[in-house]
């Protein structure tokens, strides 16, 4: 089993973090300095690690999107963000890209025997429609960790809705 992982609101609580960051420093930007003197790992959902932990390192991947529109210093501060969170050392690789994931991800999996089931995870539909397109032997799982909306989606187009890694763990069992 490989697993493809969204990084921002799927493995880290980004709106916890920046909400922090302007908390602590007034205003926040998206540059690698906002960083700063912030223990970024502790915005890691508490699932994380231990789910983590549980999988081989080879079968783990995080595919996390750059956006431009938060200036052009985004992609640094994504890059520290995620280094700085100690996820890194748990999975075999990072894989920063802009846009759509659903070519990303059918480009990883190239990388697999074609017979190896293929798990991914994103908290954004759009991302799990794009995968299921690209790569529709994948099992698509939308994050939904905001207890607020957890009533509010249902499955669609076959993507399951996970509001927890364990969540993820039920649905592989059940294939």
């Amino acid at each position: 089993m490989k697993y493809i992982l969204d990084f921002d609101r799927t493995l880290f609580n980004s709106p916890a973090c920046y909400q922090y960051i302007t908390e602590q420093k007034g205003e926040f930007e998206f540059t690698a300095e906002a960083l700063a003197d912030i223990e970024v790992c502790q915005f890691l959902y508490d699932d994380v690690i231990s789910w983590l932990n549980t999988k081989s390192k080879a079968d783990l991947y995080i595919l996390t999107a750059i956006s431009p529109k938060y200036g052009p210093s985004a992609g640094d501060f994504q890059r520290e963000k995620l280094f700085c969170s100690q996820v890194v050392d748990a999975v075999k690789d990072v894989v920063f890209m802009e846009g759509l994931k659903g070519e990303p991800v059918a480009e990883i999996a190239k990388q697999f025997p074609p017979h190896e089931p293929l798990v991914f995870v994103d908290d954004r539909i759009e991302q799990c429609l794009s995968v299921k397109s690209a790569a529709p032997e994948a099992v698509c799982c939308l994050m939904v960790r905001d207890p607020a909306v957890v009533g509010e989606v249902s499955e669609v187009q076959g993507i399951k809705i996970v509001h927890c890694l364990a969540d993820v763990d039920a649905i592989i069992e059940e294939l």
